[in-house]
């Protein structure tokens, strides 16, 4: 069996009511305060919606090596902008669960 791999996804803050006028407010405040790569991986983050994303799915949606991405989802993580959503799901690449 494959190594999982952990489906991040966006965690807003506030009220957590779903108006859209409050979700912008809410991306708009995650975003403010980051540096040009985490605030790639959270646009990421926040596209893939419900679903969530793994650092893989990151990576190939940004073009990016592992390495170059790996560090700001796990400063993400720290700083509670990003969590483990608790879903697990194949890599497509590598074809490893993830």
């Amino acid at each position: 069996m494959g190594e999982e791999q952990m489906v991040l996804a966006f965690k807003p803050t506030g009220s957590g009511r779903r108006v859209l006028d409050t979700q912008l407010e809410g991306y708009e405040k995650a975003l403010s305060d980051l540096g040009e790569r985490q605030t790639d991986v959270m646009r990421v983050a926040i596209t893939a919606g419900e679903n969530g994303v793994t650092l893989f799915e990151v990576c190939s949606f940004l073009n990016l090596p592992v390495n170059s991405v790996s560090g700001r989802v796990t400063e993400l993580v720290q700083m509670g902008k990003l969590q483990d959503s608790g879903k697990r799901r194949v890599n497509p690449m590598s074809g490893v669960n993830g």
